[in-house]
Protein backbone atom coordinates (compact mmCIF):
# COMPACT_ATOMS: atom_id res chain seq x y z
CA UNK A 1 0.00 0.00 0.00
CA UNK A 2 1.22 3.53 -0.72
CA UNK A 3 2.12 6.23 1.74
CA UNK A 4 -0.75 7.09 4.04
CA UNK A 5 -3.01 4.37 2.67
CA UNK A 6 -3.24 5.79 -0.84
CA UNK A 7 -3.42 2.33 -2.40
CA UNK A 8 0.08 2.40 -3.92
CA UNK A 9 -0.64 5.49 -6.00
CA UNK A 10 2.20 7.52 -4.49
CA UNK A 11 -0.30 10.05 -3.15
CA UNK A 12 -1.05 10.38 0.55
CA UNK A 13 -4.49 9.07 1.44
CA UNK A 14 -6.34 12.37 0.93
CA UNK A 15 -3.74 14.22 -1.16
CA UNK A 16 -5.11 13.44 -4.60
CA UNK A 17 -8.26 15.53 -4.08
CA UNK A 18 -6.36 18.50 -2.72
CA UNK A 19 -3.76 18.30 -5.48
CA UNK A 20 -6.58 18.17 -8.02
CA UNK A 21 -7.61 21.69 -7.01
CA UNK A 22 -4.48 23.01 -8.71
CA UNK A 23 -5.82 22.06 -12.13
CA UNK A 24 -8.12 25.10 -11.84
CA UNK A 25 -6.24 27.43 -9.47
CA UNK A 26 -2.71 28.47 -8.54
CA UNK A 27 -3.70 29.75 -5.11
CA UNK A 28 -5.99 27.51 -3.04
CA UNK A 29 -7.49 29.18 0.05
CA UNK A 30 -9.19 27.38 2.94
CA UNK A 31 -11.11 29.13 5.71
CA UNK A 32 -11.73 26.83 8.66
CA UNK A 33 -11.92 27.15 12.42
CA UNK A 34 -9.47 29.85 13.51
CA UNK A 35 -7.35 29.72 10.34
CA UNK A 36 -7.09 31.02 6.81
CA UNK A 37 -4.78 28.64 4.95
CA UNK A 38 -3.29 29.75 1.64
CA UNK A 39 -1.49 27.28 -0.61
CA UNK A 40 0.69 28.84 -3.32
CA UNK A 41 2.84 26.14 -4.95
CA UNK A 42 4.11 28.53 -7.65
CA UNK A 43 5.27 31.09 -5.08
CA UNK A 44 3.64 33.93 -7.02
CA UNK A 45 1.18 35.16 -4.40
CA UNK A 46 2.80 34.73 -0.97
CA UNK A 47 6.00 36.70 -0.43
CA UNK A 48 7.76 36.98 2.92
CA UNK A 49 10.19 39.57 4.17
CA UNK A 50 13.29 37.82 5.45
CA UNK A 51 15.94 39.41 7.63
CA UNK A 52 19.34 38.67 6.13
CA UNK A 53 21.54 36.96 8.71
CA UNK A 54 25.22 36.35 8.06
CA UNK A 55 28.40 35.67 9.97
CA UNK A 56 30.65 38.60 10.78
CA UNK A 57 33.84 39.21 12.70
CA UNK A 58 33.49 40.71 16.18
CA UNK A 59 35.71 43.78 16.54
CA UNK A 60 36.48 42.95 20.19
CA UNK A 61 37.62 39.34 19.93
CA UNK A 62 38.26 38.57 16.24
CA UNK A 63 35.74 35.70 16.55
CA UNK A 64 33.10 34.81 14.02
CA UNK A 65 29.69 35.78 15.40
CA UNK A 66 26.24 35.92 13.84
CA UNK A 67 25.27 39.42 12.72
CA UNK A 68 22.01 40.77 11.39
CA UNK A 69 22.01 42.80 8.21
CA UNK A 70 19.09 45.22 8.47
CA UNK A 71 18.44 44.90 4.73
CA UNK A 72 15.43 42.72 4.01
CA UNK A 73 15.07 40.37 1.11
CA UNK A 74 11.90 39.00 -0.42
CA UNK A 75 11.43 35.24 -0.45
CA UNK A 76 8.69 33.18 -2.04
CA UNK A 77 6.50 31.18 0.29
CA UNK A 78 4.45 28.13 -0.74
CA UNK A 79 1.91 27.94 2.07
CA UNK A 80 0.84 29.98 5.04
CA UNK A 81 -1.53 29.45 7.96
CA UNK A 82 -2.92 32.78 9.14
CA UNK A 83 -4.52 32.77 12.57
CA UNK A 84 -7.77 34.74 12.54
CA UNK A 85 -8.50 37.83 14.61
CA UNK A 86 -11.01 40.65 14.19
CA UNK A 87 -8.17 43.07 13.47
CA UNK A 88 -6.62 40.73 10.88
CA UNK A 89 -9.92 40.42 9.03
CA UNK A 90 -10.32 44.22 9.17
CA UNK A 91 -6.75 44.78 7.96
CA UNK A 92 -7.29 42.75 4.77
CA UNK A 93 -10.94 43.30 3.76
CA UNK A 94 -10.28 42.57 0.08
CA UNK A 95 -8.85 39.14 0.97
CA UNK A 96 -11.88 38.23 3.09
CA UNK A 97 -14.58 39.79 0.86
CA UNK A 98 -15.14 36.57 -1.17
CA UNK A 99 -15.72 34.65 2.08
CA UNK A 100 -17.86 37.37 3.65
CA UNK A 101 -20.06 37.69 0.55
CA UNK A 102 -21.60 34.23 0.95
CA UNK A 103 -24.36 33.59 3.44
CA UNK A 104 -22.97 30.73 5.51
CA UNK A 105 -22.21 32.57 8.74
CA UNK A 106 -18.72 33.86 7.95
CA UNK A 107 -19.54 37.51 8.63
CA UNK A 108 -21.32 36.59 11.85
CA UNK A 109 -18.30 34.57 13.00
CA UNK A 110 -15.41 36.80 11.89
CA UNK A 111 -16.81 40.35 12.04
CA UNK A 112 -19.82 40.46 14.34
CA UNK A 113 -19.05 37.49 16.56
CA UNK A 114 -17.58 37.75 20.00
CA UNK A 115 -13.90 37.05 20.23
CA UNK A 116 -12.68 34.44 22.68
CA UNK A 117 -9.17 34.38 24.08
CA UNK A 118 -8.17 32.40 20.97
CA UNK A 119 -9.88 34.78 18.51
CA UNK A 120 -12.89 34.35 16.23
CA UNK A 121 -13.94 30.88 15.16
CA UNK A 122 -15.72 29.81 11.95
CA UNK A 123 -17.60 26.57 12.44
CA UNK A 124 -17.18 25.06 9.01
CA UNK A 125 -14.77 24.85 6.10
CA UNK A 126 -14.82 26.86 2.89
CA UNK A 127 -12.53 26.11 -0.04
CA UNK A 128 -11.89 29.05 -2.36
CA UNK A 129 -10.36 28.29 -5.74
CA UNK A 130 -9.71 31.51 -7.67
CA UNK A 131 -9.90 30.25 -11.26
CA UNK A 132 -7.13 30.82 -13.75
CA UNK A 133 -8.50 33.25 -16.35
CA UNK A 134 -7.83 33.64 -20.04
CA UNK A 135 -5.22 36.32 -20.61
CA UNK A 136 -3.84 35.89 -17.09
CA UNK A 137 -0.24 35.07 -16.26
CA UNK A 138 0.94 31.63 -17.43
CA UNK A 139 0.96 28.88 -14.85
CA UNK A 140 3.72 26.29 -14.49
CA UNK A 141 1.19 23.90 -12.92
CA UNK A 142 -1.47 23.76 -15.63
CA UNK A 143 -1.81 25.66 -18.91
CA UNK A 144 -5.65 25.56 -18.89
CA UNK A 145 -7.42 28.86 -18.28
CA UNK A 146 -11.13 29.32 -17.72
CA UNK A 147 -13.89 31.48 -19.18
CA UNK A 148 -17.24 32.17 -17.53
CA UNK A 149 -18.80 29.43 -19.71
CA UNK A 150 -16.16 26.96 -18.47
CA UNK A 151 -16.97 27.94 -14.90
CA UNK A 152 -20.70 27.39 -15.49
CA UNK A 153 -19.94 23.92 -16.90
CA UNK A 154 -17.69 23.05 -13.93
CA UNK A 155 -20.30 24.21 -11.43
CA UNK A 156 -23.08 22.31 -13.17
CA UNK A 157 -21.05 19.09 -13.32
CA UNK A 158 -19.98 19.49 -9.70
CA UNK A 159 -23.54 20.11 -8.51
CA UNK A 160 -24.76 16.99 -10.33
CA UNK A 161 -22.00 14.80 -8.89
CA UNK A 162 -22.15 16.02 -5.27
CA UNK A 163 -24.68 13.44 -4.00
CA UNK A 164 -22.63 10.57 -5.48
CA UNK A 165 -19.09 11.71 -4.74
CA UNK A 166 -18.92 13.85 -1.62
CA UNK A 167 -17.68 11.99 1.39
CA UNK A 168 -19.64 13.08 4.47
CA UNK A 169 -22.07 14.96 2.22
CA UNK A 170 -24.63 15.02 5.02
CA UNK A 171 -22.63 17.96 6.40
CA UNK A 172 -22.56 19.82 3.07
CA UNK A 173 -24.88 22.84 3.31
CA UNK A 174 -24.45 24.58 -0.04
CA UNK A 175 -22.65 24.44 -3.39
Amino acid sequence: SGEGGGGGSGFPRYGRGLCGAFTVTDCLQVLTGRSLLIFDPTGNFLIEDKVDQSEGISEDSNESVPTVNLGKSKEKSNARNYGLSHSFVGQFPDQFEPFLSISVGVEESLINGQSTALGPYYRGTIFRLPLRIQGGPPSPICQKSFSSDDFDDILSTFSESVPKTMLFSYNLQSV
